[in-house]
């Protein structure tokens, strides 16, 4: 089980938890979503986290073990690449645990402070297990594709060598055309900047109803809003010594906040420093990693799944699980739900919508822009009348047209 709710009952000194009271794990919230009629939450789930792990495996061990004859270069660096880019989807289930965690915080206490009643949400080791399989399996991606550049540069051999001797430190953007290098810039400043506002701007809000909900909270608790930094910062509200939590809380700014902003650092850097060959191939290679780990597009589409479905999803736990019997009595003579939840956006969505695109389709434009530039300095270094145009200021373009 990788989550668990329990029920903490406290009165003075004498503290009783009841737990289990709701359980989860991958494979049971695939399940009960499918039964629940959230088949978006079911797909994200079954196809994301539990199949695409295994399908990612296989396929990088093909990729390691198959010959030329079978998968060619190019073929094996194209898979290679599609596995680095889109790995880091398996986390979408660690994103809406998250949601989970930080949204099914309730807590009642009473006048005197004597008493209290709290509804506590506790990550378990097969959480962070399931985290660290998927780091796992992003490092053994990266590590592929840096022996198939290797083997690529092998076979390159005097032509590198050659390249080698003629370095210096260059902007990469002088060897590509001005008006494509200034659109890329303000391309990685304005998702920067987007990122920054989607992080910071409250996008959604958790709606809660119900018996429960009437009996813990005030009606202004019932809806609490969220921004990223705000979700993040809910996962330890009230619990800010607990370990396993503060590991949930790094983990999730590390991969949904820290690293798209340090993505965008090092791709702007990677653009206008002036930096030798081989550092301007480091520099694009850890870019490339960095893509591959940032995952602030995967928590806005947990965010807009759980708009769509979370509703769904929380009626079926409290009618199919540990609390089925209480609920339905619940249900019966009260005429309503024990506990309901709804997920609902804001005008701020916005903002994190366009960061979640902009976040995913800068790099892959970036990654275009500086291998065709990456690849024109190489060439400049064996072809001296391109080598002295990029040295005099000319368009690369300009000189190509010359050579035709």
């Amino acid at each position: 089980l990788a989550t668990s709710i329990n029920f903490v009952f406290t009165y003075g000194e004498y503290t009783q938890t009841i737990g289990s009271a709701l359980a989860f794990s991958v494979v049971i919230i695939a399940i009960d979503s499918f039964e629940a009629g959230a088949y978006l939450i079911a797909a994200c789930i079954a196809v994301l986290s539990i199949a695409w792990p295994f399908v990612k495996l296989i396929t990088l061990l093909i990729a390691w073990r198959a010959p030329a004859d079978v998968l060619s270069h190019s073929s094996r660096e194209r898979l290679l690449m599609f596995l680095d880019e889109y790995g880091k989807w398996s986390l979408i289930d660690t994103w809406l645990g998250i949601l989970a965690l930080a949204c099914y915080k309730l807590a009642w206490h009473s006048s005197s402070g004597e008493a209290s009643f709290v509804v506590d949400p506790v990550p378990e080791i097969p959480f962070f297990m399931f985290v660290f399989a998927s780091i796992l399996t992003l490092v053994l991606g990266h590590i592929a594709s840096g022996y198939h550049r290797l083997a690529a540069e092998w076979d390159l051999g005097p032509c590198r060598s050659y390249v080698a001797e003629h370095e210096e430190n260059r902007r990469l953007l002088e060897y590509t055309e001005f008006g494509t290098a200034r659109r890329l810039i303000v391309g990685i400043v304005a998702t920067t900047y987007v990122v920054l506002a989607g992080a910071f701007v409250t996008s959604f809000q958790m709606v809660e109803s119900g018996a429960l909900a009437t009996l813990m909270l005030d009606e202004p608790d019932k809806v609490a809003s969220y921004s990223l930094i705000g979700l993040g910062q809910a996962l330890t509200k009230g619990k800010s010594r607990d370990i396993g939590l503060r590991m949930v809380q790094l983990i999730f700014f590390t991969f949904a906040l820290f690293i798209p902003l340090a993505l965008q650092g090092a791709l702007l850097a990677l653009c206008v420093l002036p930096l030798s060959h081989s550092r301007q191939l480091l520099l694009f290679d850890m870019c490339r990693a960095l893509d591959a780990w940032a995952a602030f597009d995967v928590f806005a589409t947990a965010v807009t799944v759980s708009h769509l479905e979370f509703g769904l999803f929380s009626s079926f736990l409290m009618h199919y699980n540990n609390l089925a019997q209480g609920c339905r009595l619940v249900k019966d003579y009260l005429h309503t739900e024990c506990f309901h939840m709804e997920c609902g956006l804001t005008p701020g969505y916005a903002f994190l919508l366009a960061g979640a695109v902009l976040s995913y389709a800068t790099p892959k434009l970036a990654f275009k822009v500086c291998q065709a530039a990456i690849d024109t300095r190489a060439d400049s270094a064996s072809n001296p009348r391109l080598r002295r145009a990029t040295t005099e200021g000319s368009s690369i373009s300009d000189v190509s047209d010359e050579d035709d």
